[in-house]
């Protein structure tokens, strides 16, 4: 699961690695820790960040035949 601090000033430590979550997010194996502190309030549940190159991709379907005639 996709996860981010839940407020900006939050810091959480991964008990395995003893490293900070960084503050754009983190997957993480839903354990029972990683779940408890998302139903404490301090990560809440994310979509993951789109890749650089998937953004520059137009998009697929009828809007881009529309624009391809144009």
């Amino acid at each position: 699961m996709y996860v981010k601090l839940a407020d900006e000033g939050r810091a959480l430590r991964d008990p395995v690695t003893r490293r900070l979550l960084p503050p754009e997010g983190a997957e993480l194996p839903e354990t029972e820790f990683w779940l408890k502190c998302v139903n404490q309030g301090d990560l809440v549940v994310a979509d993951p960040p789109q890749p650089a190159d998937a953004a520059a991709k137009p998009p697929k379907g009828k809007a881009a035949a529309d624009t391809a005639g144009a």
